[in-house]
């Protein structure tokens, strides 16, 4: 999700953070609602200090939730969302595509839980997805931070090595059976679990995150290109990120930056 944070002062360093890091159990469900509703007071609060409030990342619709909001939906329907978790993914895309012809191209395929909500929203409204995506893009201020694909990819795999040099297996190991549906779905989780359970190599395990965050990265910078107006600051061709800092931080405050 978004991270909001601001530069405290040595005084706010003593006091509680102001941000959304760690804030969440592993065992607890979280959506990007809460997020939003999590989100504004900390917004509030930063700017009532005189400070500018971050929001850096991350996952879009949790972006789009604080940005924009979402049109209201139908609450879940938790009798049918027990016969759809019943189903496995292609029997629930087929019935999306059958109650709503358009919604497929509205949601992530491969993401069960975003496939049964556009079902319960379809079912439980009677409309179409598409009345519930139309809210303007997002207008704040803010870059979009891209770097040439191959240094991605080299980025994306050190990071991911770096995960399992800092006892990744481990945290994961230790939490066992106590990880709800949201975390459980981060990238890496479902693959450490296949690892510990015998059924994936070391480097199979490795592999197969860093192809996943490869995939999601590719996403993220889709959906940031369509959803918003933001500018693009390419990391790669400045010797060192700080570099770019300056002017980019010149460039949020021209009117037109958004």
């Amino acid at each position: 999700m978004p991270v909001l944070t601001a530069q405290p002062t040595a005084e706010e360093r003593q006091r509680e953070p102001h941000h959304l890091v760690g804030c969440i159990p592993p065992a607890e469900s979280f959506d990007a609602q809460r997020y939003a509703d999590l989100a504004r007071p900390i917004l509030a609060d930063i700017v009532a200090r005189g400070k500018r409030a971050l929001v850096v990342g991350g996952t879009g619709l949790y972006f789009r939730a604080l940005i924009s909001g979402f049109a209201p939906t139908p609450p879940p329907n938790l009798t049918r969302r027990t016969e759809l978790d019943a189903l496995e993914l292609p029997e629930l895309v087929e019935i999306l595509r059958r109650t709503d012809p358009a919604a497929p191209a509205l949601v992530d395929l491969q993401n069960r839980r975003r496939v049964v909500r556009a079902i319960e929203i379809v079912e439980g409204s009677g409309r179409p997805l598409a009345d519930f995506r139309q809210t303007p893009p997002a207008s704040a201020p803010g870059w979009l931070l891209v770097r040439e694909r191959d240094e991605l990819r080299q980025r994306i795999a050190q990071n991911v090595q770096a995960m399992f040099s800092n006892g990744v297996v481990e945290e994961v190991r230790s939490l066992g059976d106590t990880v709800g549906p949201t975390a459980s779905r981060a990238i890496g989780w479902r693959e450490i679990q296949a690892l510990l359970r015998g059924e994936l190599t070391h480097p199979e395990a490795e592999a197969a995150i860093i192809t996943a965050t490869q995939q999601y990265a590719k996403r993220q910078l889709t959906w940031f290109r369509h959803q918003t107006t933001f500018r693009s600051l390419d990391l790669t061709a400045n010797r060192h990120p700080s570099d770019a800092v300056p002017g980019a931080l010149r460039a949020l405050n021209e009117p037109d930056a958004s």
